[in-house]
């Protein structure tokens, strides 16, 4: 039989009653979660809390299969129904009635996850999503000049984890290569980072030990165009919680821990000269990645456009 409690960084910690035996850590919720309920057979957990996130977990490998938006939930008793007090956010099967208060959804086994991960990528091939031909590489108008700030200290809080901010105005900031900043009674160096073969930036490429839980990143970009440009496509790749910056002002939230994932924001526009890029990423638990980049609005690359290390005057 299995329990699980909520630990003191808002972790869940599951032990094996036959012998007290810890069996895993569910690393996903913001806030202290007030609901939690087991399958029978003990291979999937449910959580929620005021955090207004109901997730559920693979209990093998702690791994996150689904998430809804909301605070309440528990399985039927034989484990095949999830009821949670609120609307979903990830696309499963529900028998809810229409304006219902409380949603019944079928809890999905892995295989049924992947499947419908699958399917999706069928559908967006389909629809014509330019990532799915191999008219241009997946690291077209990819950013790979990056001043990165970080291990910026990062504590839970009651909103997502992007909201709260760890350096005044930043959304603002316009650093400079080696700059140091007082953070917490710390200074850190924004470090200055060209990728060379991928355009993912992680914590790999930064010369301290970045593989660290709880922390924020900071990275910023200036982006020069020879001309005014609107109807981009910005392609963020994101695996936590952040938030992305153009010129001051947001452009993107992401609030799931998830798997290494590209979002496609569209509409964006930059204007003729210097662009500021801030991404702002919170890493709950160990490894971080990023990327970004912009295209047309079909997905090729835009003439004139570069990415430097350097504010400018």
């Amino acid at each position: 039989m299995l329990v699980a409690a909520v630990g003191p960084n808002y972790e869940l910690i599951a032990w094996e009653t036959s012998n007290w035996r810890k069996t895993g850590e569910f690393i996903g919720h913001n806030w202290l979660a007030t609901d939690l309920s087991f399958t029978p057979d003990g291979k999937r957990l449910a959580s929620a809390g005021p955090d207004n996130q109901c997730l559920v977990w693979d209990v093998a490998t702690q791994q996150q299969v689904a998430r809804f938006e909301r605070v309440t939930t528990a399985f039927s008793p034989d484990g095949s129904t999830l009821a949670v007090g609120g609307s979903p956010v990830f696309n499963l099967s529900t028998s809810s009635g229409k304006g219902s208060s409380v949603r019944f959804y079928h809890a999905p086994t892995p295989k049924e996850v992947e499947e419908q991960r699958a399917r999706r990528a069928r559908e967006s091939s389909v629809t014509g999503d330019p990532r799915q031909h191999e008219v241009y590489p997946t690291n077209t108008g990819a950013i790979k000049e990056w001043l990165v700030l970080a291990p910026v200290p990062w504590a839970p809080t009651k909103d997502y984890a992007y909201v709260k901010e760890l350096i005044p105005g930043e959304g603002r900031l316009k650093p400079r290569a080696n700059e140091t900043v007082s953070i917490g009674g710390t200074d850190l160096a924004w470090q200055p980072v060209t990728l060379k073969d991928d355009h993912r930036l992680t914590y790999d490429d930064l010369s301290a030990n970045l593989y660290q839980s709880r922390i924020g990143i900071y990275a910023v970009s200036y982006l020069e165009s020879e001309t005014d440009l609107d109807g981009l496509s910005m392609w963020a790749e994101i695996n936590d919680h952040a938030r992305i910056f153009l010129n001051g002002e947001v452009v993107t939230d992401h609030d799931m821990w998830t798997r290494s994932e590209e979002i496609r924001v569209e509409g964006v526009a930059l204007k003729a000269g210097k662009n500021t890029i801030v991404f702002k990423l919170i890493n709950l638990s160990g490894s971080w990645s990023l990327s970004l980049r912009f295209t047309d609005a079909d997905g090729a690359p835009i003439p004139g456009l570069r990415a430097t290390l350097y504010p400018g005057e």
